[in-house]
């Protein structure tokens, strides 16, 4: 049975955003600028963060408490904390943290180019399309490590339970990379971009392809 529906015009669904749920909070990215967060319980639009920028399609990620998304850069902040900050300018709300790359490499504030967000207990993980996947500290947001595939990396990683993380890219490779210093352990060829995010089991990694085909690969 349907409890409530909370419309927003350019948010989850119409853009290929995923709407995330942590700790009662509804958060999500809207295709056209903010990132917004909705009580789960009552429909409250609890609060939203103004990015001022155009477009963009991807899942912010929350752990402990902690939302990480993208505010002019890749962005750390407490949910609770700001649940009371009625704003919809980015520079009020209290950040953790704040991930500045610069235009000089490559990012474009106004159409971000980030995958989906994925954090563990020491690292969040992201793809550009700068042809990079990164590390951030994820007490500090400073560079842990950086990875270029030589291509645009919009596949969301998938954290596996050992020292691997998992990610697609438009060179048709998927990548099986070292979460502790970033290096690249094996690489998987289909037959085209890899648009779609891995999903992991215990012994089997399954990913889809713009070749037309799901593969499992043995990780």
């Amino acid at each position: 049975n349907e409890v409530w529906r909370c419309r927003d015009g350019q948010g989850p669904g119409s853009k290929g955003c995923s709407a995330l749920l942590h700790r009662g909070q509804i958060i999500f990215f809207r295709g056209s600028q903010a990132t917004v967060v909705v009580d789960a319980s009552t429909e409250r639009r609890t609060y939203e963060i103004d990015g001022g920028i155009d477009s963009g399609a991807f899942t912010p990620a929350a752990r402990d408490g902690v939302c990480y998304s993208y505010i002019k850069g890749i962005v750390a902040f407490d949910i609770v904390e700001n649940s009371k900050i009625e704003s919809k300018n980015w520079t009020d709300f209290k950040m953790k943290w704040r991930f500045d790359p610069g235009k000089e490499n490559g990012w474009d504030y106004q159409h971000p180019g980030i995958s989906s967000i994925s954090v563990d207990d020491s690292n969040v993980y992201f793809g550009h399309t700068d042809g990079n996947v990164y590390a951030l500290n994820r007490e500090n947001g400073e560079v842990r490590w950086k990875t270029s595939t030589g291509a645009v990396n919009r596949s969301s990683p998938a954290i596996g339970n050992q020292d691997l993380l998992f990610i697609g890219s438009y060179n048709s490779n998927i990548y099986g990379i070292s979460k502790h210093d970033g290096k690249v352990v094996w690489t998987f060829k289909t037959g085209s971009a890899v648009h779609s995010s891995p999903s992991l089991d215990e012994n089997l990694l399954v990913v889809g392809s713009d070749d037309g085909a799901v593969y499992a690969i043995s990780h």
